[in-house]
């Protein structure tokens, strides 16, 4: 094998690529591609994407390394009987290696060449949902071996190459979970519901067909568990946590699982003598730390709340749901400068944390600081779209300050986004009344008079 990398680095003709750097971002994979150079910046890809015969052709350097390790595997599997089996894993395994270590300009044009020829090869084939399966396999493996940092890097890959995958998004959701991103896992699940309504059902349905459960398949019993907990079979999810937290203690789904539907069920005692079991075993889990804060929080004990967040924060000094959950107790407590100053340490950990700024934008309102406030609330809506909060409350300060029209908008996206809740039917009802009463039909600019006037309800997004 050593010998064979020899005599290609030999053969090869090698090219400098003057434009490369640790800012490409992509190439052309087009056979028939006329451009000299194949590697592009951000700019560069995009212009060259406006080519008819290369816009399907022009790939991502993840996407890249995607392809590669995907050959790599598939030569591996056929045992590499055959020389000119071992020959192309010697050309595939460098390339892969200097994509991952970003060194571009040790890539030749003869190396390009070949990946060009591959890819052809891979679209003639119709493989590319064989790379998406690959992926699959391998991060469910991972899940396995209860590797959630390799994992996570597989399933990111699916749902970058594939943005309409319902499994994806699950396994995401979990493995977030286990690595204490409890605010981004939970916007997964909640995409996954929006986008999959039935998906949870899905799972059961199957799961009563086949009437078989591996006992011992970690990712099966992750996706049944939170399956059930979702479809309200809380007796039946504790099993399922039971048995996840028999192949691995420390698992955080299978903990939360196991509490939450106690919770559901409401037995409270027993849900709070799992959750102290549970941190006298696994004291370095600050999401177990912040899961009973949570509990303390819905019985009202803020003080004893606020001592396991703070302690939650010296295990992990970038939890930014920590920061959150205190800013929130401060806020319930009209504490609004210290609740700030915890938004802010959210947001900086976390700079897409929409509820943080919906939230923040709430306080600052208290303060009379109006214009921040406003912008914390269109900060919320450019973090999340899809989160209600940050239309209500801008709508209702574009309400205050008299721009009746394009508050109809941002409310009416609010009501769009969550049809059970009455506030912004009433409002939208509010802006209308005043346009035909007041025949107000231009939206004014926003008057920083304006602002002090503002005394709306504010809708805070809930802990």
């Amino acid at each position: 094998m050593k010998s064979i990398n020899m005599i290609n680095q030999q053969e090869q003709i090698v090219q400098q690529f003057e434009r490369v750097d640790s800012k490409m971002i992509g190439m052309c994979l087009n056979l028939e591609c006329q451009e000299q150079d194949c590697y592009f910046n951000e700019q560069q890809l995009r212009d060259h994407q406006k080519v008819n015969q290369c816009r399907d052709y022009c790939k991502m350097i993840d996407e890249i390394e995607l392809i590669l390790e995907y050959l790599i595997y598939e030569l591996k599997q056929q045992q590499l009987i055959q020389t000119d089996q071992q020959i192309e894993l010697a050309n595939y395994q460098p390339i892969l290696s200097n994509l991952n270590q970003q060194q571009y300009k040790l890539i030749t044009s003869q190396d390009i060449q070949y990946l060009k020829i591959q890819y052809n090869i891979l679209n003639k084939q119709k493989d590319q949902n064989k790379i998406i399966q690959y992926c699959l396999q391998q991060g469910i493996q991972l899940i396995e071996q209860q590797n959630w940092h390799k994992a996570l890097l597989y399933f990111t890959k699916i749902s970058k190459q594939q943005q309409k995958n319902d499994i994806a998004l699950f396994y995401l959701g979990v493995i977030l979970l286990e690595l204490n991103e409890c605010s981004k896992s939970g916007k997964m699940i909640e995409k996954l519901k929006t986008e999959y309504p039935t998906f949870f059902e899905n799972q059961i349905t199957t799961m009563t067909k086949d009437q078989s459960i591996n006992q011992n398949n970690l990712a099966q019993l992750l996706l049944i568990g939170h399956s059930l907990f979702q479809t309200k079979e809380y007796h039946s999810a504790i099993d399922i946590s039971d048995r996840i937290l028999q192949i691995d203690n420390d698992n955080i789904n299978g903990l939360i699982g196991k509490i939450g539907s106690l919770i559901m069920l409401q037995q409270f005692e027993q849900a709070i003598q799992v959750q102290n079991n549970c941190l006298k075993t696994n004291i370095n889990k600050s999401v177990l730390i912040l899961f009973q804060g949570l509990l303390l929080t819905k019985q009202g004990q803020y003080n004893q709340a606020m001592t396991f967040f703070n302690h939650a924060i010296q295990i992990d000094p970038k939890f930014a749901d920590a920061y959150y959950l205190i800013a929130n107790l401060y806020l319930d407590q009209k504490k609004f400068e210290d609740a700030i100053i915890y938004f802010d340490k959210t947001i900086d950990l976390d700079p897409y944390h929409a509820e943080a700024f919906n939230n923040k934008g709430v306080a600052l309102k208290q303060l009379k600081k109006y214009e921040e406030a406003f912008i914390c609330f269109e900060k919320a809506i450019q973090s999340d779209p899809n989160n209600p909060f940050g239309h209500y409350n801008k709508g209702c300060s574009l309400i205050k300050t008299k721009n009746y029209v394009d508050a109809i908008i941002c409310l009416n996206n609010a009501l769009n986004l969550n049809p059970t809740c009455s506030s912004p039917q009433y409002e939208i009802g509010l802006s209308f009344y005043y346009l035909i009463n007041r025949s107000v039909f231009k939206s004014p600019k926003l008057d920083k008079k304006d602002y002090h006037q503002l005394q709306d309800e504010d809708m805070q997004h809930p802990t």
